[in-house]
């Protein structure tokens, strides 16, 4: 977990995806109420860049995702992460899964 969204680099998202996981999300400010400013459409360009690469690898640009949201409570967290993997379900496993160890 990052403190600020405005910390998300595309190496983090791609190294997530290529250690197995099959999706990850990002949650981060609502548009025009980011504590960084302008960190929550740095992190939405670079979530964005990341997607465009792994569909133009194969792998599937819908195992990441990107949720603004202000005072959200565990549940809505939960329900953002059951989004993503109802998101990624129809992609499969990701075919990285297995070939690296943490």
């Amino acid at each position: 977990m990052l403190p600020c969204s405005s910390k998300v680099e595309t190496s983090h998202l791609l190294r997530i995806i290529e250690q197995g996981a099959d999706g990850v999300e990002v949650v981060c400010c609502p548009v025009g109420a980011c504590q960084c400013i302008d960190g929550n459409v740095r992190a939405d360009k670079r979530i964005e860049y990341a997607r465009r690469f792994l569909g133009q690898i194969g792998i599937g640009a819908d195992r990441l995702g990107l949720t603004h949201g202000a005072a959200l409570s565990v549940d809505d967290l939960v329900g953002f992460a059951a989004k993503r993997a109802q998101a990624v379900a129809p992609l499969g496993a990701n075919p990285m899964k297995g070939e690296h160890t943490l």
